[in-house]
């Protein structure tokens, strides 16, 4: 919530979640049909989001 703070965001719309794969799950339910999601963050972050995504192409 600190880091939405400091982006001039409101920490009330900031969802927490326990693992990544939960994280896309509830973005992806908050988009609609013709919503993105754009993931971003470290290579473990990215590895693991394609992952649960079914994105393994290299």
């Amino acid at each position: 919530r600190a880091a939405a703070r400091a982006a001039g965001a409101d920490p009330a719309a900031v969802h927490e979640a326990p693992t990544i794969a939960a994280g896309i799950e509830h973005a992806v339910a908050g988009v609609g049909a013709d919503g993105l999601v754009l993931v971003t963050g470290s290579l473990y972050v990215v590895s693991e989001a394609r992952a649960h995504l079914g994105i393994n192409r290299r």
